[in-house]
């Protein structure tokens, strides 16, 4: 058979939809505060691709009266495959060598990036998308290629079936309603107000609406066929529906935050649809809008949109950005943008453009021949090729995996509560000892520290190293938890002189609760707040209300681990929130510290 050669117009304005797309997606992952609605740049992609694959797929079957699955899937394995790689293998060897604190976990990342399937393994290892304690895997955006890829391999088919069932383009149009009724309602139904949304967020099934959504557009607005035989008035009115679809669309980027209900019961459909009217207005060829849209700038950076997806997200978490309430600084922001857009356009004249332009026919009659026959250049490039493979190698064959990780901190954390248990115990067998003398007759301990699972983590150590201590430390507490406590251990006389407060790594600490707790402990007594380095969004109101209410009681100092632990990105455990052996000793000598400069 004649394989007949697909001319199809290309359209520069979607280009200029994509740029847009990828600032918002961009903005958003760079924390700036009026982009909190940035990540709908991922549903316009959705949108985007369900109209081009379905267009490009329907077509191909009007004109051939098939469609060459084989042919379609290669196409997009060399589009897509050659960047996502090279990605991956520069990302494995720079994490090895330079931040191997990113290790864990990495292994299984890089293989659910590879099998695009990290949207469902995220779900698996319940890994949250937007509230996290530490940086997210530098892989986590990969869930959104995983969603579009999965589309890429079920969706031909079911196109191809649909054609055996239906007649007409026309006729796919109900399935595909049915599908995008049923996704959208599994996403809105999933939805519960109060818990964490990232299952409906990664969910092929809860975000497939917006790519059939594009799909349908394709189906009764084919690109092929729009002409620009169009009346002014018409054009006019179409622009101008265009435009506000725009319009609408940039409000929910600068406005819609991802816990919003809304965003689940409708807002994200709602954007979808918005999507899909600005795509049907920018495919006219007498669109004004789909001019202002082909503007260079955006064309260029919208081809380029998919390697700056790929290397943006890793580029910032390096940096020591993507986590709430701690973005990265101005400088670091320009440093960033720029490596991702260089390294971007690195990979799109020397890996992406090549490879697209390559023929498999030319790989065939490649031949081995002997290292000797080499000319110097080929020489160091195998050997560095080859030394730069074993550190990829063996950088994922170190890589522990977050399953390990969480087991060595929950082992950690049980030892260290069943040791406050063990203590709780002797002392309340001293006290049954001590029946005839009365509570107040026994000395309290010097230094009292309550705190939460942070400070349990290195409860032993701080036993060891400050003399004369209590400390009081479970996985959990609130402030209103540790004022209880305080008022039970200061109507025993069980205060001591010092009080050292670690708390702030389970939520927020009000003004009243800290009034409620310096009003227990009273004026007489030294206080220790030791600030949080948790980076959740309550981080920056926790270490702020402690630093203000140092600076008000001449009673009270601050302990800033936030910016100690910050010196020393080692002595966590991979949670970077629990001190591991190594944190335990240096968090308990920097409370000795603190403590010896008032007692001596």
């Amino acid at each position: 058979m004649q394989k007949n050669k697909l001319k199809r117009r290309y359209i520069s304005s979607l280009d200029g939809l994509r740029a847009i797309s990828i600032i918002g997606v961009l903005f958003y992952h760079l924390s700036f505060p009026f982009a909190v609605g940035g990540y709908l740049g991922v549903t316009v992609f959705f949108v985007l691709s369900g109209y081009l694959i379905t267009d490009l797929l329907l077509y191909e079957y009007e004109t051939t009266q098939r469609i060459n699955l084989k042919q379609f899937w290669i196409r997009r394995f060399k589009r897509l495959l050659p960047a996502l790689f090279t990605m991956l293998f520069l990302l494995v060897i720079w994490i090895t060598l330079f931040q191997r604190e990113f290790l864990t976990g990495l292994r299984e990342d890089v293989l659910a990036s590879i099998f695009y399937v990290s949207n469902w393994w995220y779900v698996a290892q319940e890994q949250s998308y937007f509230t996290k304690f530490s940086a997210p895997s530098p892989l986590q955006h990969m869930w959104s290629l995983a969603v579009e890829e999965q589309f890429y391999i079920i969706w031909p088919l079911l196109i191809v079936a649909g054609f055996v069932f239906f007649t007409t383009r026309m006729r796919l149009l109900r399935p595909m309603a049915i599908l995008t009724v049923l996704s959208a309602l599994a996403m809105a139904i999933g939805f519960t107000a109060n818990e964490d949304p990232s299952r409906l967020y990664y969910g092929t099934d809860t975000r497939a609406f917006s790519l059939i959504i594009g799909a349908m557009l394709a189906v009764v607005w084919p690109s092929a066929k729009m002409t620009k035989s169009i009346s002014p008035a018409m054009r006019n009115k179409l622009d101008w529906i265009g435009i506000s679809a725009l319009l609408l669309l940039g409000v929910m980027f600068l406005t819609m935050k991802e816990d919003s209900a809304f965003l689940y019961r409708g807002g994200m459909l709602l954007a979808s649809i918005i999507t899909a009217i600005i795509i049907a207005v920018i495919t006219l060829p007498s669109s004004r809008l789909a001019t202002a849209l082909s503007f260079k700038p955006f064309v260029w950076l919208g081809k380029r949109s998919y390697g700056l997806y790929l290397w943006h997200f890793p580029i910032i978490i390096l940096m020591g950005g993507g986590i709430a309430d701690t973005p990265l600084t101005s400088k670091e922001m320009w440093y960033a943008v720029g490596l991702a857009i260089i390294l971007t356009e690195l990979s799109w004249h020397l890996i992406e453009q090549p490879i697209k332009k390559a023929s498999f026919k030319k790989l065939k009659k490649w031949r081995w021949t002997p290292i000797k026959t080499w000319s110097l250049t080929r020489k160091v490039t195998f050997f560095t090729s080859l030394a730069l493979l074993t550190i990829f190698i063996g950088g994922l064959v170190w890589a522990k995996s977050q399953q390990q990780a969480t087991e060595e901190l929950k082992a950690h954390l049980q030892q260290a509560e069943q040791q406050m248990k063990q203590n709780q115990q002797t002392i309340d067998e001293k006290k049954a000892t001590e029946e005839k003398k009365t509570i107040q007759n026994k000395a309290p301990s010097a230094v009292t520290a309550i705190g939460d699972s942070v400070m349990m983590s290195a409860a032993e150590s701080m036993k060891n190293t400050i003399p004369n201590l209590y400390v009081d430390a479970v996985k959990g507490r609130q402030p209103s938890e540790a004022i209880t406590l305080l008022q039970q251990l200061n109507e025993q006389q069980q205060l001591g002189d010092i009080i050292v407060i670690g708390l702030g790594a389970n939520g927020a600490f009000s003004e009243q609760d800290m009034a409620t707790l310096l009003d227990v402990i009273g004026t007489e007594r030294t206080i220790f707040l030791i600030n949080t380095n948790v980076n959740r969004y309550w981080k920056e109101q926790v270490n702020t209300l402690f630093s203000t209410t140092t600076q008000q009681h001449n009673n009270v100092r601050l302990i800033d681990w936030d910016t100690l632990s910050r010196q020393r990105p080692n002595i966590f455990y991979e949670d970077q929130i629990h001190p591991n052996q190594e944190g335990s000793l240096y968090y308990a000598n920097v409370i000795k510290e603190a403590v010896d400069k008032v007692t001596k």
